[in-house]
């Protein structure tokens, strides 16, 4: 069987005779995303091809443009089929066709399965032979009114599943489940009522899964514990039988009831009122599509201390591009600083040389040293990073073998060393830095300031 339809009949050239499909496509906008399970369809000429429209339809509502006499334009209408057999005015009597009557009649008799619920709204008219796309004012005024009537209707027709929980004794012992079951079994919206031990567990889970595809519902609720514990769980199971995970809504009845509520009796009742909830909310849910874009997996990590060494080396283990932005001229951070380091009281420096050794081989790190970050574009998986390199003032060859400070003239207080040791213009960090080269102090050097100095 097909789903449930929405139909739309009329001629859109015909000002108000094309009311049924405005409507429709009203509908279609506003609630397809939610009605997911309903298509919503046009039909241009009716008659004979209405029969061909709801063949092996289970349910269908059908909006057309009508001219009664006896009401005012725009005026909304209800009508059963006995009611459209005595209309001209519509494309569901059409007398050059056949009116809807006879297409359910036909249809039936040539063994085809017609729609067993049809709801059927009309909208007064003013005007059916004037060439206009546009309908009359008092007409187009009547759309939002016959949307509405759609969803309500819609809303009627819903099949909804409820799933409770007993969660061992946990909610069993302090909520009567079978109350609730009775509340909601009875004569409502919801077709199917079930309770289980554990819907969490394999066994509950399968039976989930049986319940589902027997019922096929267009919403589900599921009672139990907090959606922090088992939304995921239940939103693949209600995957795998088919159905839009964002169909299911979960009623917190363990922690937000069983839990916090002494007396039975009012943990009950606020256990159906956090379902009823549930049930509310899931009408305004929209169908949820797994969703994919392209964008580069490469990765900038901002500081170069123990933090983002690790962090580095971990991503580029796993095939990830990874960019280091170090202000400093090398890489160590704080923690190189540190003569020994707890609990072992390591030398710091040789603690981090095997780790400074790794980033320097590994041909997916890259370090951007004496620089900083300006700016931060884009969103995630498309960033943009500007980095502001300051230049070293050596050459790209520089290896830091320390040749240069031997014979550099200035020699003044390291920053490195908190300014309780010194150092030259031209100097490297440490020992074994990574980067290795040097960098020149521009505004200490005599070459920069006065160039009188070219000894490097």
């Amino acid at each position: 069987m097909k789903n449930p339809l929405v139909l739309g009949i009329g001629n859109e050239l015909l000002c108000d005779d094309g009311v049924g499909l405005l409507v429709v496509n009203c509908a279609a906008e506003e609630l397809g995303a939610t009605f997911s399970r309903v298509d919503f369809r046009n039909n241009y000429s009716a008659g004979f091809d209405l029969l061909y429209e709801m063949m092996d339809v289970t349910r269908a509502i059908i909006v057309d443009a009508v001219c009664t006499g006896h009401a005012s334009p725009g005026f909304c209408h209800g009508f059963s089929i006995p009611q459209i057999r005595r209309m001209k005015q519509s494309r569901l009597a059409d007398s050059h066709g056949m009116n809807l009557a006879t297409v359910l009649a036909l249809g039936e008799k040539m063994g085809y399965a017609m729609p067993g619920d049809i709801v059927i709204f009309g909208i007064e008219t003013e005007d059916v032979t004037s060439f206009s796309t546009e309908p009359t004012i008092a007409v187009k005024n009547a759309i939002p009114c016959a949307v509405e009537m759609i969803l309500q209707t819609l809303l009627q027709w819903r099949k909804e599943t409820l799933f409770l929980c007993k969660c061992g004794a946990n909610i069993a012992e302090f909520i009567d489940l079978k109350e609730v079951e009775a509340r909601f079994s009875g004569g409502g919206k919801t077709m199917f009522v079930e309770t289980q031990d554990l819907l969490c567990s394999p066994a509950g889970k399968k039976n989930m899964r049986k319940a589902l595809l027997n019922n096929k519902p267009d919403v589900v609720v599921i009672a139990a514990c907090s959606p922090k514990m088992h939304e995921k769980t239940f939103q693949g199971v209600v995957a795998d039988a088919g159905i839009n995970m964002a169909k299911m809504q979960m009623a917190n009845i363990r922690e937000q009831s069983a839990w916090v509520t002494a007396d039975k009796k009012e943990a009950t009742l606020k256990a159906i009122a956090l379902i009823n909830a549930a049930l509310e909310r899931s009408v305004l849910h929209d169908d949820l599509h797994p969703r994919t874009m392209e964008c580069l997996t490469d990765l900038v990590i901002i500081g170069g201390g123990i933090a983002g060494i690790e962090a580095a080396l971990m991503a580029a283990s796993a095939g990830r591009k990874v960019t280091i932005v170090e202000k400093e001229i090398s890489l160590g951070g704080s923690v190189i600083k540190t003569e020994e380091v707890a609990p072992a009281m390591e030398c710091a420096p040789c603690l981090l040389a095997p780790r400074l050794s790794a980033i320097r081989d590994n041909k997916n790190i890259r370090v951007i040293s004496n620089a900083s970050v300006t700016d931060v574009l884009g969103f995630l998986g498309n960033f943009k990073v500007k980095v502001r390199r300051m230049a070293r003032y050596v050459k790209d060859s520089c290896i830091g073998c320390e040749a240069c400070f031997e014979v550099c003239p200035v020699t003044m207080k390291s920053g490195f060393h908190l300014g309780l040791g010194t150092k030259k213009a031209v100097s490297t960090l440490f020992a074994g830095s990574v980067p290795a080269a040097a960098a020149i102090d521009k505004a200490a050097c005599l070459h920069f300031i006065d160039g009188s100095c070219n000894a490097c």
